[in-house]
């Protein structure tokens, strides 16, 4: 598959609320960039779906964006990747500048994974 994606991905292990219709998901947020994330779940929703994700940074700021369900990857027991989902960033409500401190910080210190609890 042709690889489609504008930015790297840096790992993250955060856990995340996200708040589709009638639907409410605590899920853990695997990697981010400037533009996406991807969400490990077992139940991803399907693709095309609106929803709002939010959590908190290590500073306890709330980041809080508009998101669209991309793609999904279900359970396998033929294939050691993760369930879930992959989502775009439409727009951030709330955390915006907090968000790009992340990545920023993650890129100064050249590290693969954060824990931002």
């Amino acid at each position: 598959m042709k690889e489609r994606r504008k930015s790297g991905r840096i790992m993250l292990n955060q856990q995340c609320w996200l708040d589709a219709k009638n639907l409410t998901l605590f899920i853990r947020i695997c990697n981010i960039s400037k533009e996406g994330m991807f969400l490990k779940t077992a139940s991803p929703l399907p693709p095309g779906t609106r929803a709002t994700l939010s959590w908190e940074s290590g500073e306890k700021e709330k980041i809080e964006a508009e998101v669209e369900v991309m793609w999904t990857r279900p359970a396998s027991t033929q294939s050691r990747d993760l369930p879930g989902m992959g989502l775009k960033i439409l727009n951030f409500t709330q955390g915006a500048d907090c968000f790009k401190e992340v990545l920023q910080r993650s890129e100064d210190l050249s590290t693969d994974v954060i824990h931002m609890s």
